[in-house]
């Protein structure tokens, strides 16, 4: 059996997507976790459009003796498009460095984890 991780979105105004451990299920299971927390605000994308709302949480914890992502929750414009690469993170056991140098196009709200806005 293949370990999945299975994303969900809700398509709301704004959307909502999550894939993996939510912060509490990271901590009951690892302990001690290291929260990341953006605002869609501060964006390129966010200043040149009317979307000004919502924000990406990634959670990471460490196991075997590395950072890495375990889940993550966003609001926001096309949310449930973008949670592919949390999913994609998590099932890859990325460290926040790992995933930050991911590249995405700008401007676009991808952007919000790439490694000039993390």
């Amino acid at each position: 059996i293949v370990d999945r991780v299975i994303p969900s979105a809700v398509f709301t105004h704004p959307e909502v997507a999550e894939a993996g451990l939510t912060e509490e299920q990271a901590k009951e299971r690892y302990g001690q976790v290291t929260v990341w927390r953006k605002t869609f605000a501060e964006l390129g994308r966010s200043l040149a459009s009317v979307e000004r709302t919502g924000f990406a949480k990634l959670v990471f914890a460490k196991k075997n003796g590395k950072e890495i992502l375990v889940g993550g929750s966003l609001v926001g414009p096309g949310v449930s498009d973008m949670i592919s690469f949390v999913t994609l993170g998590i099932e890859k056991k990325l460290s926040l460095e790992e995933f930050k140098a991911l590249v995405h196009p700008h401007p676009t709200f991808s952007e919000i984890f790439s490694s000039h806005i993390i």
